[in-house]
């Protein structure tokens, strides 16, 4: 008996501090209106929807006080709709010259999802472990091996993490390596102003590097051995990285090829049945 309230407190004490980390994750300051419960931490409100432990989703924004979450250029933030788009830029962090990518996506697409958008748009095998980092809080895959891991992802959208233009979140692949990629929206567009499915890379520049290559500083040895003929190591990465990778190269007709399993499906209509005479 003493164990199971022990959990049940356990509990409780996660659900709160999720709803605390996510309204740090996503607001400069804490709304004013939530007023504090126990220990500092906003008061337990029916404007705050927790859903499967420890899935959640974000405060109803016409119950707290809006001038505490307004963007920087003065607009009244209002929750979006689900058809909105939004134009992100990926680029890879701490590597020159930029390897980058433009893409659409909708505004609402779960993490989970968007990491496999963004392992297809870059060219990663996913064949890593990979996070989301926002400030100093980090959302991934659960890891019940080695806890304490990253705050579980699944039921966790884009549009909780960067709500609107010029927001930034880290998507990092390969937590050996450490490939951060600093991904900030560029533009909210209206569905209507996108005419092809979504996802879709729009623009980019440079090769993903090749998997294992120890990170940025490990890439940036394998393009100086790769660019010079006369390097002592120029043969043996010439080798390693395959005689088809080139530093340079972006073909984006291939992404988008890569990204066409993510695009919706259209429903068909189902066959028309003739009624028998008689």
């Amino acid at each position: 008996a003493q164990v199971r309230a022990c959990s049940g407190r356990l509990r409780r004490a996660i659900d709160l501090h999720t709803r605390y980390v996510l309204q740090l994750m996503t607001s400069r300051t804490p709304p004013a209106s939530l007023g504090q419960g126990r220990g500092g931490y906003p008061r337990k409100t029916s404007s705050i929807v927790v859903a499967r432990r420890p899935r959640f989703i974000l405060q109803n924004w016409n119950t707290v006080d809006q001038t505490a979450h307004d963007p920087p250029d003065g607009r009244t933030f209002r929750f979006r709709q689900p058809d909105d788009i939004f134009q992100l830029r990926v680029r890879l962090i701490d590597v020159s010259p930029a390897i980058w990518r433009r893409l659409l996506v909708p505004q609402d697409v779960p993490l989970p999802r968007l990491h496999h958008i963004l392992q297809a748009t870059m060219g990663w095998t996913d064949r890593h472990l990979h996070v989301f980092k926002v400030g100093d809080v980090r959302l991934g895959e659960p890891d019940e091996e080695y806890p304490p891991g990253p705050i579980d992802y699944r039921g966790i959208t884009l549009n909780q993490i960067v709500r609107y233009k010029g927001s930034t979140c880290t998507y990092e692949y390969d937590l050996g390596d450490s490939w951060e990629h600093l991904i900030e929206v560029e533009e909210e567009l209206p569905l209507e102003s996108v005419g092809d499915a979504l996802p879709r890379c729009v623009a980019g520049e440079r090769a993903c590097p090749p998997e294992d290559c120890g990170g940025p500083p490990g890439y940036a040895s394998l393009v100086d051995a790769l660019l010079d003929p006369d390097h002592p190591e120029h043969r043996d990465y010439r080798v390693w990285a395959g005689p088809r990778f080139q530093p340079d190269a972006f073909d984006i007709e291939r992404v988008n090829r890569r990204l066409a399993r993510f695009a919706p499906r259209r429903r068909r209509s189902p066959p028309s049945v003739r009624k028998r005479s008689g």
